[in-house]
């Protein structure tokens, strides 16, 4: 008895997949109504722009078999209705419409007219202008984070650091830049490069040119380390220099920056100044030393944060009286 009545089942499913099979054959040869969505692009010529928005998608409702549309919706090529503005009616003012005609003779793919039911919309409309380019600089939109101690020593190399924009006059004097996707990387400990996209979030009416930017950084450990004995420098001092004393005439620094980066540092690449307008402006009696030290190192704190000075008055018998 198990044994037929494992025989039995087997022709059981059979029978249940030959008559789920003959269903959906039947219902995929019906003819139903159905609603097929295109992109929507609309492409200037002869030199001219868009300069207005347009719909991006233009529904056409279809009364066809269930293959048909299956065909259409998960086999087909990308649908996308590509409009020339030549083939709409322009105004002189520079408005070009379109009607369901115009619509329909530029879906791709193509569908039969007798097919069509419905389009929606029916016509739009779009304003040309003259087309122009403009150079701006990129910036890129990147989230980084880096593993504890690690970080960025360098300043980010962006190539091209700069991109050209095709539109309108009109859109395209508001652009004083253009952006990246964004992109993130983390748990970052050593060099990187990436590829980013250039954004294309003003589409039609502005078009980057570049569509890949290259983004690479140099990471390293970061530390901390202090230069002591830095000497203090007067810049743009007069000959009255020396009626003035500062003291002290050292100071140290706890700089910050990568490993490798500080293990170049040399002696004369950290510099402690202060320029003498400071001196002869300030009523106070202190000032505060000015660091100088490569782009790629930065100073955490110096000590001591404040210097004082002094004038000094010579008398007529060369003896120097210190005044507060």
């Amino acid at each position: 008895m198990l044994k037929s009545l494992r025989q039995n089942s087997g022709s059981i499913l059979f029978a249940v997949f030959l008559s789920i099979s003959l269903w959906i054959y039947v219902n995929m040869k019906a003819v139903t109504t159905q609603i097929v969505k295109y992109s929507m692009v609309v492409s200037a010529q002869n030199g001219k722009a868009i300069a207005s928005d347009y719909p991006s998608t233009i529904d056409i409702k279809i009364r066809t078999t269930g293959w048909h549309f299956f065909n259409l919706e998960y086999i087909g090529a990308s649908r996308i209705c590509n409009v020339r503005s030549e083939s709409g009616k322009a105004t002189p003012d520079g408005i070009v419409y379109f009607t369901k005609n115009e619509i329909l003779q530029s879906l791709v793919p193509n569908l039969s007219l007798d097919k069509v039911v419905d389009v929606t919309p029916e016509a739009f409309s779009v304003q040309l202008s003259s087309l122009m380019t403009k150079k701006v600089p990129i910036r890129p939109i990147v989230q980084l984070s880096f593993k504890d101690n690690y970080g960025l020593v360098m300043p980010m190399t962006i190539v091209p650091d700069s991109v050209e924009l095709s539109g309108s006059a009109a859109a395209l004097q508001r652009i004083n830049e253009w952006k990246t996707l964004p992109v993130n990387l983390s748990q970052i400990y050593s060099n990187f490069s990436l590829i980013a996209q250039s954004s294309d979030t003003l589409k039609p009416l502005v078009e980057c040119l570049t569509k890949e930017i290259q983004i690479s950084g140099t990471v390293d450990e970061i530390v901390e380390i202090e230069i002591e004995n830095i000497p203090i420098i007067i810049r743009n001092a007069t000959d009255k220099r020396m009626e003035h004393r500062i003291m002290p005439l050292f100071v140290s620094a706890i700089v910050r920056g990568g490993v490798k980066n500080l293990s170049r540092l040399q002696v004369n690449d950290i510099v402690a100044s202060v320029d003498y307008s400071t001196i002869l402006n300030d009523s106070t009696g202190y000032i505060k030393p000015i660091i100088s030290t490569p782009y790629y190192i930065e100073v955490i704190s110096t000590t001591p944060k404040y210097l004082t000075h002094r004038k000094t008055i010579l008398s007529s018998t060369l003896h120097s009286i210190t005044m507060p």
